[in-house]
């Protein structure tokens, strides 16, 4: 399954501001998705544990993400390697690895670049590693999902500011950037398995997904 963003007509956090979502964004992208593909019974597994890098999670991929034999995984990475200082031909490697790991299983994989954040942005090498994560979908032939370039978008267009969509430590989503990425996601996710599978399935069908993340 092949899903990628663009920046143009695109859902705007000012638009979900007024909705005080607690809910983490795997949550919101399973609302988001089940909405579109009522027809199906679907399950989403969060496996994000916050502050891991990718090789940390790589090294939880049999237990935790492999074990429930998912249709598609999430991949979203990249802003705690930045922060630690990682070098990125590492972090690609890592990555590299994890992606085939999933495709000899027959999984589905979406990478999700890092958040367009004043603290991801100050890092020297946050540039060289968005395109290495974009060359690497390519090269692989997997789904991007460009998280980096359309919350870029929001605030560049001059409709949204940066604190409209970051939390106060100037790192984090918030809320309402976190709302209209799982609507954006679902969005990418529904039109490229439409797309796949043609018509939907009756509902007894079952699709599951992990959701692999830093909770970043």
């Amino acid at each position: 399954m092949s899903s990628s963003s663009s920046p143009s007509a695109l859902h705007r956090p000012r638009e979900w501001a007024r909705h005080r979502l607690a809910t983490p964004n795997p949550a919101q992208f399973a609302r988001e998705l089940t909405l579109r593909w009522s027809r199906l019974r679907l399950r989403v597994f969060n496996e994000g544990v916050g502050g891991e890098t990718a090789s940390e999670m790589l090294a939880r991929f049999e237990t935790d993400v492999l074990a429930h034999k998912p249709h598609l995984v999430i991949w979203q990475s990249g802003s705690n390697s930045l922060l630690r200082g990682k070098a990125v031909e590492d972090y690609v490697a890592t990555v590299r690895a994890g992606i085939l790991r999933l495709k000899a299983a027959g999984t589905d994989v979406i990478l999700m670049d890092p958040q367009f954040a004043p603290v991801v942005v100050a890092q020297p090498a946050h540039r060289r590693l968005i395109l290495s994560i974009r060359a690497l979908a390519n090269d692989l032939r997997v789904g991007l999902f460009q998280r980096f370039a359309v919350m870029r978008h929001w605030v560049s267009s001059g409709g949204t500011r940066i604190e409209d969509v970051i939390s106060r430590d100037r790192l984090h989503m918030n809320d309402a950037s976190y709302a209209c990425i799982a609507r954006l996601l679902a969005d990418s996710v529904s039109a490229a398995a439409q797309e796949a599978l043609g018509p939907l399935q009756p509902r007894s069908s079952l699709v599951s997904g992990a959701h692999l993340s830093s909770n970043i």
